[in-house]
């Protein structure tokens, strides 16, 4: 009420300075306009409880922003994964011993009993075994005397239906051959000869007493005087 009062008190000398402009005077004209201008400032300018509403009004917003993006800041872009779930990948060095523990014995032994042909046989020797095989010197060496003494005994084509023996001495002159960089070299020279008689006789290309077979026998004589 109070202010309704204040607002009629204001208003109606503003009303009445229109009504009866033109019968006033040239102070009375002055008089009122600077009246009117103090009642247009009045309205148009904010109090200070209208100040700090404005002002409280502008700053709410802008502290949600600030912890909005703050917050947006501070949040990772990808979470990890957790540890559990990585699987490290092995190493070289550990691929190496892997290739050089192959329990070579025990999958020939269980080639020969399958029941794939001969040349199924010979090909999963070559393929599983000596292309994954690396020996060491030790190794090698026994390999390259072992063969050596089944030629000199007359002793590795003596049963070409034992598949288990054939495999083997194909497996061992095999990875002799594969160990030399130069393969012209004697040793390698006769590992491969031996490799060809064992590989066709066993396989039934060849006749233990053909004539492929003794020329290669030929060669790896030649062979061994230089070894």
């Amino acid at each position: 009420m109070k202010f309704l009062r204040i607002l009629g008190w204001i208003c109606i000398p503003f009303i009445m300075v229109i009504i009866s402009w033109r019968k006033l005077g040239k102070a009375p004209k002055v008089a009122a306009i600077i009246w009117s201008i103090l009642i247009i400032l009045f309205f148009l300018i904010p109090t200070e409880d209208q100040e700090k509403q404005l002002a409280e009004t502008k700053t709410v917003p802008t502290t949600t922003n600030t912890q909005t993006k703050s917050e947006e800041v501070n949040k990772p872009s990808v979470e990890p994964a957790p540890k559990d779930e990585i699987e490290a990948e092995p190493s070289g060095t550990e691929v190496e011993e892997e290739t050089k523990t192959i329990d070579w014995r025990t999958k020939i032994k269980e080639i020969a009993n399958s029941d794939q042909s001969e040349t199924e046989k010979f090909d999963q020797v070559e393929l599983e075994l000596v292309n994954n095989y690396i020996p060491s010197e030790e190794e090698l060496t026994a390999f390259e005397n072992e063969i050596i003494s089944a030629f000199k005994n007359k002793e590795y084509l003596k049963d070409i239906t034992d598949a288990e023996y054939m495999l083997t001495n194909i497996f061992k002159s095999s990875v002799i051959v594969s160990s030399y960089e130069d393969k012209n070299e004697p040793m390698p020279s006769f590992a491969f000869d031996f490799w060809q008689n064992s590989k066709y006789t066993y396989r039934g290309a060849d006749a233990v007493d053909s004539e492929s077979v003794k020329a290669n026998e030929d060669q790896m004589e030649r062979a061994l005087e230089e070894i």
